[in-house]
């Protein structure tokens, strides 16, 4: 087959999206050597993909992001003629208007939906516009869980059988780290002096940030210990209330920002964690408690949406609303270093469970389907 794949998700702060198109084409790339490959990319990302196999042709589309430009409709529209596709992908929701072969879609989340108080109004038109078509147009659509393969569902009234779920996995990089120096550079390099507790993710509503920093306030009250609240993560939307709750609640030098950092050093800020904390109030499938488990850390996160799907049994999930929960909960094990054990134990275990060479080939019969 003439398989597309469209990567103008892609941008210099490689997160969510892009993250998972990147990691996902290489490991199509070592999974498939019989289908022919058109990336679809823009030019300053050429070299990411410079050691896929002679079946990947890269192709030049105009630098734009999203769709949120006629030229890049009319781009990829064009090239699906022009290359003679037989199929064209998306990791990133969306497809052209004009998509002249049968197409598969990745979908994510529909946090637009479940919280669309919590987007821009940018944002929301973007995937009012295009998702709809999308859904209905696509062959066959790809969901990151469960949950989200239900809301789907739920808010689209798609066939069941027209949804496959298929788990996106932690980067291999992200591993146990033994070289105590290594991680003394990093958090030196952050300007982490002590102990900390570790959050990833963008900067936004619904991330839930806000009752992370009041539990850990509540926790620097009800039993003081010497540890840092460190906070990994870009500048996303409507962020100023995070701030502003530091400053009320007198945490400035307590708690670190880090904003955006790049995966080399991740893997570093996983590894020197105490405890990483994820109380997300919505997610499609949740790559940073993963990517901590697979670093040997003690993970801390919801007991909603999709993070129950991948953290199993090998974290302490919690009611994100309950701020006393989340609190004694981060107390439990930054100071039980036998439960600490366990879950290290248990997450490890739980990491391996998914990898991104199982995501690429369940892609492919997707692809075959």
């Amino acid at each position: 087959m003439r398989i597309g794949i469209d990567m103008s998700s892609l941008s210099d702060d490689k997160t969510g999206v892009g993250y998972y198109a990147v990691n996902l084409v290489k490991a199509i790339g070592k999974a498939d050597s019989s289908n022919m490959y058109f990336l679809y990319i823009r030019e300053k990302y050429f070299q990411c993909f410079s050691d896929l196999g002679s079946n990947f042709t890269r192709k030049i589309i105009p630098d734009s992001r999203r769709y949120n430009l006629p030229k890049t409709q009319i781009s990829l529209a064009y090239s699906i003629w022009k290359d003679k596709l037989d199929l064209f992908y998306s990791p990133a929701f969306f497809i052209p208007f004009i998509c002249l072969c049968r197409s598969v879609i990745t979908i994510h989340d529909l946090t637009h939906v479940v919280f669309p108080e919590k987007h821009r109004k940018k944002h929301l038109f973007v995937f009012n516009s295009l998702l709809p078509y999308s859904i209905k147009r696509s062959s066959r659509i790809v969901a990151d869980s469960m949950n989200t393969k239900k809301d789907i569902i739920r808010v689209f009234k798609v066939p069941e059988e027209k949804i496959r779920v298929v788990y996106a996995a932690a980067g291999d990089s992200f591993r146990p780290i033994k070289d105590e120096k290594a991680i003394a550079r990093i958090k030196q390099k952050y300007g982490i002096s002590s102990d900390y507790i570790l959050f990833v993710g963008t900067i936004e509503p619904r991330k839930n940030i806000i009752s992370l920093i009041q539990a850990y306030s509540l926790l620097k009250k009800n039993k003081p210990v010497d540890y840092k609240l460190v906070i990994v993560g870009k500048k996303g939307w409507m962020y100023s209330e995070v701030f502003n709750t530091v400053k009320e609640l007198n945490l400035s030098e307590e708690i670190i920002f880090t904003y955006y950092t790049p995966e080399e050093d991740m893997v570093g800020l996983y590894n020197g964690a105490k405890v990483f904390v994820y109380p997300s109030l919505y997610e499609g499938f949740g790559l940073p408690p993963l990517e901590a488990m697979a670093c040997g850390v003690p993970v801390i996160t919801s007991n909603v949406s999709s993070l129950p799907e991948v953290v199993g049994d090998a974290a302490i999930m919690v009611n994100p609303a309950d701020i006393n929960q989340l609190a004694e909960s981060i107390s439990r094990v930054i100071n039980d270093e036998e439960l600490r054990r366990k879950m290290i134990e248990r997450g490890l275990e739980r990491a391996r469970m998914f990898s991104w060479g199982k995501t690429a080939k369940e892609i492919i019969e997707c692809f075959k389907e």
